[in-house]
């Protein structure tokens, strides 16, 4: 990811609602106490942060220097610089769950990471994963991000049964965005000769807006609780390590 993404980053995912719903998204299907957590990329750290203070034991791995600097140094995290799609330091069923939120979608072999995160897992552990969805939402912010591809439900659903979990959760959600974002994106949002330089988070929604996005994303969580939702811009995953 470019350096300046990575900078805007630490500021925009404290404060952006898109970021603040997944990560209470992720918290909410987080069950039990004292667990041993593996963030397996940390971007701006934040999950990290929220579940060190409800009281888990949170190790972060990433391959960004600037991001693993940033969170060791500033939230107190302990991190390790890494690459992914290698084998993780880590013992053999050290960790009662694993986060891979936003990652697998840059990884050449992401095969490798959830095999890695299957062995890291105790058993009956948990991977929570959430990836972008549908290809034909394609467009240059993507490209921006170094992502390799977006995930269609049923081929996220595959790699994860292929590396060994049984799903227990699966299904889109930023559901009432999808039809907004599409048109944007397909109708309104014409080539250009070179992207802008900020991030599509640079720019902050006001109190109202924001509030009322909040909003939203509660009933949206009230729901995934209770049923699957038919589409959305990303995929919200949680699977269970067999045995």
């Amino acid at each position: 990811m470019e350096e300046q993404l990575v900078t805007d980053f630490f500021t925009e995912e404290k404060e952006h609602w898109w970021h603040i719903a997944k990560r209470a998204l992720i918290r909410q299907f987080i069950n039990g106490r004292n667990l041993k957590i593996l963030v397996a990329g940390i971007g701006g750290g934040m999950i990290c942060k929220e579940l060190k203070e409800t009281g888990y034991h949170v190790i972060g791995v990433d391959i960004s220097p600037v991001s693993c600097k940033y969170v060791n140094k500033n939230l107190g995290i302990p991190v390790i610089n890494a690459d992914l799609e290698k084998l993780l330091m880590f013992a053999k069923e050290s960790f009662d769950l694993t986060i891979i939120a936003d990652v697998l979608e840059h990884m050449d072999n992401e095969r490798q990471l959830l095999s890695e995160v299957y062995r890291c897992l105790k058993p009956k552990g948990t991977v929570i994963i959430t990836v972008p969805a549908y290809s034909q939402m394609w467009s240059s912010w993507d490209t921006r991000l170094n992502h390799k591809r977006r995930y269609s439900l049923c081929a996220l659903k595959k790699k994860i049964i292929e590396a060994g979990f049984s799903v227990k959760k699966i299904s889109y959600y930023h559901m009432l965005l999808y039809p907004f974002v599409y048109v944007y994106r397909k109708v309104l949002c014409l080539p250009k000769g070179k992207y802008s330089e900020r991030s599509d988070f640079a720019v902050s929604p006001n109190r109202l807006v924001s509030r009322l996005f909040t909003f939203y994303y509660t009933l949206e969580r009230s729901l995934l609780n209770v049923t699957d939702l038919p589409f959305g811009l990303s995929i919200f995953a949680v699977g269970v390590k067999r045995g």
